[in-house]
């Protein structure tokens, strides 16, 4: 029965990759009628456009569908990791396992899904393309990621794989929850300032960037 449950867990989880895989698409489905029949497709390093391309090119369907490269990336990440496990005895709580198997689907989906879908507004609407922005957006990612591994941490018990794995953890379960519980704390309060930081449109971007990376070098 269990096997059944953690089955329907993974079908679940893809199906709901698959839908945020798939917004992207929607948003040019959406934009198409807006998009000028020539869309700028490349830009130099100062934003300005130096490419264009139609609206129903090869370029912009795969704009459109980069959310599914995020999607297959993390997949086969998540497949390494499952397979590279080698104590097959260690049983996981299942939010471990969760952020384990899909932490890096979700941070490069949301990645990904994220930059095609500005990208695509951006085209439409003739907007220059900020990269202070797009960075925000990857920090945002990262921060998300580490929430994610904050809420599993406390939960992970001692093996192989994942974890602070060190000689004092290893050997001593207590310093081993501990150890885990600090660092689960530690990573949820600097993941939600994180988000904080890189998601209120009141902070400039530049500011904004900065207090990202100071989090993130703490």
């Amino acid at each position: 029965m269990g096997n059944l449950k953690k089955l329907k867990l993974q079908r679940f989880c893809l199906f709901v990759e698959i839908i945020f895989a798939l917004l992207p698409v929607v948003v040019y489905i959406v934009l198409f009628k807006d998009m000028p029949d020539s869309v700028p497709v490349h830009f130099s390093a100062n934003g300005v456009p130096n490419r264009f391309a139609g609206k129903l090119s090869f370029e912009m369907i795969f704009i459109s569908i980069v959310g599914f490269i995020g999607l297959a990336i993390g997949m086969l990440i998540s497949k390494l990791i499952k397979a590279s496990k080698k104590d097959k005895k260690v049983r996981q709580p299942q939010i471990v396992e969760f952020v384990a198997m899909n932490g890096c689907t979700i941070f490069l989906l949301s990645l990904f899904d994220m930059i095609s879908i500005y990208a695509l507004v951006s085209i439409t609407y003739n907007i220059t393309i900020d990269y202070l922005l797009l960075f925000r957006f990857l920090f945002a990612s990262l921060f998300l990621w580490l929430f994610l591994i904050g809420v599993s941490l406390p939960k992970t018990i001692p093996n192989k794989l994942f974890g602070i794995r060190t000689s004092k953890t290893l050997c001593d379960k207590e310093v081993w929850i501990r150890v885990h519980k600090q660092c689960g704390f530690i990573l949820r309060i600097l993941g939600i300032l994180g988000l904080c930081t890189t998601s209120i449109g009141l902070i400039p971007q530049n500011i904004s960037l900065l207090l990202s990376g100071l989090i993130l070098f703490l």
